[in-house]
């Protein structure tokens, strides 16, 4: 066994002296010179410093003959062969900060050296300065399912479910929010522009004008006894429920009922006679039975002078309930009555101002023109989230027009042409991120702030920055407030989002209403199955959030990370506590619980999300 051969600090430094009147005298761009001179410097510093610790702590294990793990230092003679292997020299960075290495049996470095190794391998090995510290390369981040859907939310007022409509975000070192994992394919793009369509045909108005109206819910209407309707109508049965309707003029109006009946994937046989019944006339009677669409839209037309109203619903059974058993049922899920419907009582639509606060487009083509610009400016800054460029927004207003001039569309139908093209764009789709100018040549440059915004909002609220984020971003004073920003943006009830989507995937707590537990793999001390983990959807849900909860304490509450290893309380209710087999929580909602002396259900790692797992 040989140790390696050692060249001391003052043969480099000699060297480097050689290489830079080889420099001179040769033309070597200074560069390379100065590369080479660094590259002395730490080839130097290695063969001085580093070596002797590594000689005498690690080269009994890791010479040629040994070769213990498959490695040898016998293959890092110069700091160059260490530096083109880095993958092998972050192994070694891991155990010895782990005080894996040298084992156990081995007499370790002195805490100095092992400090010395550790600081050399992150300075020189992987060129870190913490004073400028460098941040990697940051791909383009395509906004995942979760966030897609709030975004679209926040931009549209109209909620999706893209777990039906998208496919499964690509996940890498279990998160769904890697840039690197989360792939566009064709179809996926084709997916976005589908439901963009459907969004936008769903919130912007076609006919900006409507007529007054006023809804009524089902617990509006009340039985026959007085009380409140609170269940389902059942066919079985006969039923009548009436509410007060109030209107202010005399005219024509319109009902709109929209009743709600059972879907099963059986048919089934019973039907219903229901009656709408207006000031005790039958305005309309129709039958109910199962159908394929359980919603079921009634439209009716009447006078109605101005004054209360007693509007009735009757439903009968429309079968022989003696013969046949029938499941079938119905559910009030709104009654709108809509009116006068007469041309001087349109007013502007609420969901018209969301798109257009301006109110409706002037009748001018030039004026047309620069407001359509105005909304698309506004529209494309809040998708985009950053300013657009001029000659972006002037391609979407020329978009816009040529569809109202060319295909004879109206200028909310153009408009939305636009929008389907912004909410189809990188820009929308993809987290785009843009540095500032840098102040120093040789330092990194710090992002911009409406990227910042950008990491902040997704990060905390799994959603677009808010009005307050904006403005900062675009006064270039958000890092100025980052805390307080911080602090309201932890305030909010969106915060929430964090324990769903960071902690749901770093502890997969979020996977505990899927996962199959074998209760016949689990046994009690007689040998019995424990039906304990046959968990029902109340539990595995309490489940979830007691970890996010957990998280969230510690958080709110600045406390040390400690607190989720072992702490002296839990969050329980009781349909936990009893799986759990705490006594004395009797609520049903989730929250702080101290626990008995000597529990040790303190902390993830006893927690059912956690041990499910």
């Amino acid at each position: 066994m040989h140790a390696p051969t050692q060249t001391t600090a003052p043969r480099k430094l000699a060297f480097a002296s050689l290489l830079l009147a080889r420099a001179r005298t040769t033309g070597i761009p200074i560069v390379a010179l100065a590369m080479a001179v660094n590259a002395a410097a730490s080839d130097a510093y290695y063969q001085a410093e580093i070596m002797p610790i590594l000689v005498e702590s690690c080269y009994d294990c890791h010479d040629y003959e040994s070769k213990k793990g498959g490695f040898s230092l016998d293959d890092f003679f110069t700091f160059s062969e260490v530096s083109s292997d880095k993958e092998r020299w972050f192994a070694v960075f891991k155990n010895l900060q782990a005080h894996v290495m040298p084992p156990p049996e081995k007499d370790p470095p002195s805490a100095e050296n092992r400090e010395k190794v550790l600081k050399w391998i992150k300075r020189d090995v992987f060129e870190i300065n913490p004073a400028n510290p460098d941040p990697g390369q940051v791909a383009h981040r395509r906004l995942n399912r979760v966030e897609y859907e709030n975004t679209l939310y926040e931009l549209t007022g109209i909620r999706i479910d893209t777990a039906d409509l998208l496919p499964a975000d690509d996940t890498g070192y279990g998160f769904d929010n890697i840039a690197d994992a989360l792939s566009t394919s064709p179809l996926l793009i084709e997916k976005y522009i589908r439901i963009a369509n459907d969004v936008l045909d769903r919130s912007i108005p076609t006919d900006p004008y409507e007529y007054p109206a006023q809804k009524l819910q089902s617990n509006d209407f009340k039985l026959e006894t007085g009380e409140a309707l609170d269940k389902s109508l059942l066919f079985s049965e006969s039923h009548r429920v009436g509410a007060s309707i109030q209107v202010d003029q005399n005219g024509p109006y319109q009902i709109i009922a929209d009743i709600n009946t059972t879907r099963f994937f059986n048919f089934d046989y019973g039907k219903a006679k229901i009656d709408f019944i207006v000031d005790g006339a039958s305005i309309g009677s129709f039958e109910l039975i199962h159908s394929p669409e359980p919603d079921r839209i009634f439209n009716f037309d009447l006078e109605l002078a101005a004054g209360t109203h007693h509007l009735e619903i009757e439903l009968t059974p429309n079968y022989d309930v003696s013969k046949i058993e029938s499941e079938m049922k119905a559910d009030i899920d709104s009654i709108v009555i809509k009116g006068p419907v007469q041309q001087e009582y349109l007013t502007l639509k609420p969901v018209y101002a969301r798109y257009n606060p301006d109110g409706l487009a002037p009748e001018t083509p030039n004026e047309r023109k620069k407001y359509a610009r105005e909304v698309l400016q506004r529209f494309a800054q809040k998708a985009y989230r950053r300013p657009p460029d001029s000659f972006m927004v002037d391609r979407l207003t020329e978009f816009a027009l040529s569809g109202i001039e060319s295909e004879d569309l109206s200028f909310e139908q153009g408009i939305a042409k636009a929008f389907t093209a912004i909410l189809s764009s990188p820009n929308f789709l993809y987290r785009v991120e843009k540095n500032l100018p840098a102040q120093n040549p040789e330092a990194y440059p710090l992002i911009d702030e409406f990227a910042l915004a950008s990491r902040l909002s997704y990060f905390f609220w799994s959603t677009m920055p808010d009005d307050q984020l904006f403005a900062l971003a675009a006064a270039g004073q958000l890092r100025n407030n980052l805390d307080a920003q911080v602090i309201r943006m932890l305030e909010d009830s969106k915060s929430q989002a964090i324990a769903e989507n960071f902690v749901g995937q770093w502890l997969q707590s979020r996977d505990i209403p899927l996962i199959g537990l074998n209760e016949r793999a689990i046994l009690e001390g007689d040998g019995r199955p424990d039906r304990r983990f046959r968990l029902s959807s109340n539990v595995r849900d309490s489940m979830r959030k007691e970890t996010e909860m957990s998280f969230m304490h510690v958080l709110n509450n600045n406390l040390s990370l400690l607190e989720l290893i072992d702490s002296d309380y839990a969050f329980l209710n009781q349909d936990l506590a009893a799986h759990y087999g705490i006594e004395g929580v009797n609520h049903r909602e989730m929250r702080k619980v101290d626990l008995p002396p000597g529990s040790y259900r303190g902390g993830i790692l006893t927690q059912g999300t956690i041990l499910g797992v």
